[in-house]
């Protein structure tokens, strides 16, 4: 009965051998996705649905995308969009960005997470779960959101020109740290005191542990223009002595 009302969508392992089977609520049910449960062939948190219908596309693009559900990989891959697999509930794990790091040649990941506040929280937590890689410039990793909040099933259904709209924001995704950056400044009042500084604080968070000497003192210059609103006294010390 837990699979009632649910999707039911096998889920293969990157050879294509099915492994488990995944449940999508078809209506408003808790929780929305149910997996299989683990056993020594499938492991949510390791593995990664569509990977094996993916991965010599994220080869040729050089660049994969990764969604949180199976529905908006299944929908990408029918329009065309092949490069895309899904994490299975859970925040991207390192062991699962090592696993697509070996198709892509550059290693450019774009995560296209929901944009509500679940997927935006969904989407920290990926940070956070990857973010020695990333602040070791091991991995080029973008933030892609869409908008009014869409997973990109529902995204490419709102529009007739959503596929296109979608490609071409696949280019303008901002790199992980610019868009954490908008993050702080979408969830503290940069006009008062207070608000001014805890996105300081956040800033200095981000900025401390970039490694590449060059990149930090760009993202130091770019985050004390945006504090000072053109008025250099705005900037707070503790950014300044950065």
């Amino acid at each position: 009965d837990v699979f009632r009302d649910r999707a039911i969508i096998p889920i293969l392992d990157a050879q294509g051998r099915i492994i488990a089977f995944g449940g999508r609520t078809l209506k408003d049910d808790q929780p929305k996705y149910l997996n299989s449960p683990q056993t020594p062939l499938f492991d949510k948190s390791k593995t990664l649905f569509a990977l094996d219908k993916a991965r010599s596309f994220i080869t040729t693009e050089d660049r994969a995308i990764v969604v949180e559900g199976y529905l908006d990989a299944i929908a990408l891959h029918a329009v065309g969009i092949t490069n895309v697999v899904a994490s299975l509930g859970t925040a991207l794990t390192s062991y699962q960005l090592k696993q697509l790091l070996r198709y892509t040649p550059s290693k450019q990941i774009i995560l296209n997470f929901d944009a509500d506040q679940a997927g935006t929280q969904a989407t920290q937590r990926a940070i956070a779960e990857i973010e020695d890689l990333v602040y070791a410039g091991v991995v080029s990793l973008r933030i892609l959101n869409l908008p009014e909040g869409k997973d990109a099933d529902e995204f490419l259904n709102s529009n007739p020109n959503a596929v296109d709209i979608y490609r071409k924001s696949l280019e303008d995704a901002p790199l992980w740290l610019d868009w954490q950056i908008q993050q702080l400044l979408a969830t503290q009042q940069l006009n008062t005191p207070s608000g001014l500084q805890k996105i300081a604080q956040g800033m200095i968070k981000l900025l401390n542990r970039i490694q590449d000497a060059n990149l930090r003192n760009y993202y130091l210059s770019y985050c004390a223009e945006l504090l000072s609103q053109g008025d250099g006294r705005l900037i707070p010390q503790n950014l300044a002595n950065l």
